[in-house]
């Protein structure tokens, strides 16, 4: 993609490169740290750059130009991802599984659900009807990250594509390797693991958050709180209780001390802008939020199902299909009465559809996996009753307009019971993720961070955006794990015909769906990059330079742009640029300050230089 359209910026969608890339040049021109300001002299950067700093070492450590390294950079992180998450997905499926070929699946499914699909929103605009006349890349691109009102709905793909090298990208392979460490940590006994890769493990969990910390720091809340879990889970099988709360707590500080500490010099000179959080005005519309996480959404509701339902529960003939065909049935009237009709009692009526559709199921499995009377008795009362309390506030959700909180709090609940239930570390860890995906997504819609845009219709816009790529990650590692789960299920039942009376139980059944469902919830991701990919790389200045080079600044050469209503100039061209950054780089160095005129740098339109140069 970056051969094909490699261009650092356009003159109304070049997004936020020439932030990035000024911060790039500025942070490995910079003599000391904090990096100086590249767009205020004698200022200097307070944001979370470190992201940007890696970057940079890697720039400096190959001798590579920024102009080439910054489209290097962007695969690299996506690469990454890709990896990481083979690795993870694999590992989970490997678990659930036992089994070195579901490991795979796993794994490949994993690079699929990360880096690969889309959202569903094309779908939703080729089922809505396409206009006679509309912009390709509007209609089909730029909707995917817009697909609910007022807030952005990136995903890995749309990122790869749009190649904004931004802090929530490089910190998208920080938060894979941060999963994979917890995983490490959670499914280890500690009294059976020897000491010192016990502590080297939460070394490299404190290095891995205090580096999410200083790269998004969006992303600690969410893992940090995996990672305290999962400490939790390493210790719980330590005795005396003494011991283990020493254990958990001499861990957890280790940990949580040593990622502030490891970035102690940042935190110093870093101060904070927003602090406060706000209550949510008006909630995500339920067919919006399905058209951007109903995908994973899915995936997770019927692995779910599978992974906590009981082995050996018999059926008659005539209805061990029958629930299944009921829940699609429910989805399907749903949908139907949320996309169709606009009044209230029908926009209800569908909301209440679709999570019983998609929430019972789970918790009638999370239900039976309790009621079986094992384990300690108090556990056990206290998971039976959250489970009807939290269908009964699901209902109420959609009923005062909150559908896609009752939804994700009932789903969240379901993958909540199977961590307090299942007996198998790495069952646990995948209801964990599922349930630490679920529940951030749910508490966006309670409450937001109180920002620059808090009294504007976009005022969820960056704490959706935040999460919800968090999300993300989470939903379609576990999600992948989780298919690779139904497949096994499927070919074990092919394999041993396992019966009871003659008749299939009903996992297998419900595994056969699940794979089913899944199946066609990847071909419809898919509808995004098939469509959205080729507006987006068209997207250049016309004549623009060949395809087939790295050069960020390659554009300047052939850019040119129309000038309205001057007597003297028809258009502004960039060839001029070209040269002057050129001999910047030939003949200045250290980092004095050049005066440029400020005519919004967010877009580039009158900061090329520092841009270019830092």
């Amino acid at each position: 993609f970056r051969l094909i359209n490699p261009d650092s910026w356009h003159p109304f969608w070049g997004g936020e490169k020439p932030m990035e890339l000024a911060q790039i040049n500025a942070i490995a021109r910079s003599a000391y740290f904090p990096p100086y300001d590249p767009w205020y002299s004698d200022g200097y950067v307070n944001y979370y750059y470190y992201g940007f700093y890696l970057v940079a070492f890697l720039l400096k450590a190959t001798g590579i130009p920024a102009e080439i390294g910054f489209n290097l950079a962007l695969p690299t992180m996506m690469g990454l991802l890709a990896s990481g998450g083979f690795t993870v997905a694999a590992a989970l499926a490997r678990g659930l599984t036992r089994s070195p070929r579901m490991a795979l699946v796993g794994g490949w499914s994993g690079v699929v659900a990360l880096c690969l699909i889309g959202n569903l929103s094309a779908l939703h605009r080729l089922l809505d009807g396409v206009p006679a006349r509309f912009d390709p890349f509007l209609l089909w691109t730029w909707s995917g990250s817009r697909a609910i009102d007022d807030v952005i709905t990136e995903f890995p793909f749309f990122t790869g594509l749009y190649a904004d090298l931004h802090a929530h990208v490089v910190a998208l392979p920080l938060t894979v390797a941060t999963i994979a460490i917890c995983l490490a940590i959670a499914t280890t006994q500690l009294r059976e693991s020897p000491f010192l890769p016990a502590v080297a493990r939460l070394i490299a969990l404190a290095l891995l958050l205090g580096t999410l910390s200083t790269t998004n720091a969006w992303d600690v809340p969410v893992y940090a709180a995996l990672g305290i879990v999962s400490i939790f889970m390493t210790t719980s099988n330590l005795k005396p209780f003494s011991r283990r709360l020493f254990a958990l707590a001499a861990s957890s500080l280790l940990t949580f001390g040593g990622a502030w500490l490891l970035f102690l010099p940042f935190h110093l000179h870093f101060v904070a802008l927003f602090s406060q959080i706000a209550i949510v005005r008006d909630p995500t519309d339920l067919i919006q939020f399905l058209s951007h996480l109903g995908g994973p959404s899915i995936v997770a509701s019927l692995g779910l199902v599978v992974l906590l339902l009981p082995r050996g529960r018999e059926h008659a003939p005539g209805i061990r299909w029958l629930p299944g065909v009921f829940v699609l049935g429910l989805a399907a009237l749903g949908i139907a009465a949320l996309s169709i009709e606009q009044g209230a009692l029908a926009q209800t009526a569908g909301a209440l559809l679709v999570i019983a559709a998609l929430s019972v199921p789970p918790l009638v499995a999370a239900w039976t996996l309790t009621t079986r009377g094992e384990g300690n008795r108090w556990r056990t009362r206290f998971v039976a009753l959250v489970i009807p309390i939290s269908a009964a506030l699901a209902a109420a959700s959609a009923l005062t307009g909150r559908a896609v909180f009752g939804l994700l709090f009932a789903l969240g609940t379901a993958a909540a019971v199977g961590w307090l239930r299942l007996d198998r570390r790495i069952d646990r860890f995948v209801c964990l993720m599922a349930a630490a995906g679920l529940l951030t997504a749910a508490g966006t819609e309670i409450v937001v961070v109180a920002d620059d845009l808090i009294d504007t219709a976009a005022y969820r816009m960056n704490t959706v955006f935040k999460f919800y790529n968090q999300v993300w990650v989470l939903l379609g590692l576990a999600g992948a794990a989780l298919f690779a789960l139904m497949i096994h299920e499927v070919r074990q039942t092919l394999r041993t015909r396992v019966t009871i009376s003659g008749l299939p139980t009903i996992r297998p059944v419900w595994a056969r769906l699940g794979v089913s469902v899944t199946l066609l919830v990847f071909l419809a991701s898919l509808t995004y990059p098939a469509l959205a990919t080729g507006p987006r790389l068209e997207q250049r200045f016309t004549p623009g330079t060949p395809v087939g080079t790295l050069d960020a600044f390659a554009w300047m050469e052939a850019g040119t742009v129309p000038v309205l209503g001057s007597p003297a100039y028809d258009e502004i061209a960039y060839a001029g640029d070209a040269d002057a950054i050129a001999w910047f780089f030939a003949n200045v160095s250290g980092s004095p300050v050049v005066a440029e005129a400020s005519i919004g740098p967010y877009r580039c339109n009158g900061s090329r230089i520092s841009a270019a140069t830092g």
